[in-house]
């Protein structure tokens, strides 16, 4: 037994050990690659270029900020639909819900599963159905821009956040609810100001962890933004994400040049967004986790 225990701890080690060295490769092989485009331009014309046309006739421009902005603006949108649907999702899952057993097995099923579901089928239905739809109700000349995207996004990030949220909420201990009862509380009162504001820890994961997923999606953001690298400025343009022209501009790049060198640079920085957003989420979970023993 005491030596299928270190057995065990040993492969848990090293796994976890690899896993690690793998991050740190990609981080490492993204810098090598990235850093070298400042041998060409400085850092300012990087960061704060809004600007990006890197096959200009007599100019080159690697401005960072019209695919952060794009990356960004989609995503704090769709955080701004999705956490909504998922906080009141999740509290309908826990405390109604979960009476009738079956139901709620299979609701809770079917959300995990589309967790899964093929991100290019979801981009294919923003395509073909929502984009005609924003279309016509806005009339617009195309459908392909922010508000489809976080649309699309917002349906994506959901499973996560219900998921998560519902997790924490059902680990609420349940003399808090019947406190609450006892006072004369009402089943939403209670929910939305004890059980919400107890479970808070595992909400902010939630949200966290749902914004990770949401900054790295590619494919359906390559099918639903239009996909022009310009910054922003309402819900009807088009735009790009980080990860779509990465997606869209890699494969005709020749290596080694300034273009392809920008590329890697866009991938540090949404490396480091995703690794920075999703460590604060593990925080909080790691924080419920804690809570909860």
């Amino acid at each position: 037994m005491k030596e299928t225990h270190k057995l065990i701890s040993f492969l848990l080690f090293f796994f976890s050990l690899i896993t690690s060295l793998l991050v740190i490769f990609m981080l490492l092989f993204l810098l090598f690659y990235g850093s070298r485009l400042f041998k060409f331009i400085s850092f300012k014309d990087f960061f704060f270029n809004p600007v990006w046309n890197p096959t200009g006739y007599f100019k080159s421009d690697y401005g960072l900020l019209p695919n952060l902005w794009g990356s960004l603006l989609v995503t704090s949108l769709a955080l701004l639909i999705a956490i909504p649907f998922g906080i009141f999702s999740a509290i309908f899952l826990s405390e109604e819900l979960k009476k009738i057993s079956w139901l709620y097995n299979l609701v809770k099923g079917i959300i995990e599963l589309f967790a899964a579901f093929p991100s290019v089928i979801i981009g294919f239905f923003g395509l073909v159905y929502l984009a005609p739809l924003i279309q016509k109700i806005f009339s617009l000349r195309s459908g392909l821009c922010v508000l489809n995207g976080s649309l699309i996004l917002a349906l994506m990030s959901l499973p996560t956040i219900i998921a998560i949220c519902e997790a924490s909420l059902s680990q609420i201990p349940m003399i808090y609810k019947e406190a609450s009862y006892a006072l004369g509380v009402s089943r939403i009162q209670t929910a939305l100001k004890i059980v919400l504001p107890a479970a808070k820890s595992g909400v902010i994961a939630g949200i966290l962890l749902g914004f990770g997923r949401a900054i790295g999606e590619t494919m359906a953001m390559l099918m639903v933004l239009g996909n022009s690298p310009i910054i922003a400025k309402s819900l009807f343009s088009p735009t790009r994400t980080l990860t779509t022209t990465i997606a869209i501009e890699m494969g005709e790049t020749a290596k080694d040049t300034p273009h392809f060198f920008a590329l890697f640079a866009l991938g540090v920085v949404l490396f480091v967004i995703s690794f920075v957003i999703n460590l604060i989420g593990n925080y909080f979970v790691q924080k419920r986790a804690k809570m909860v023993i």
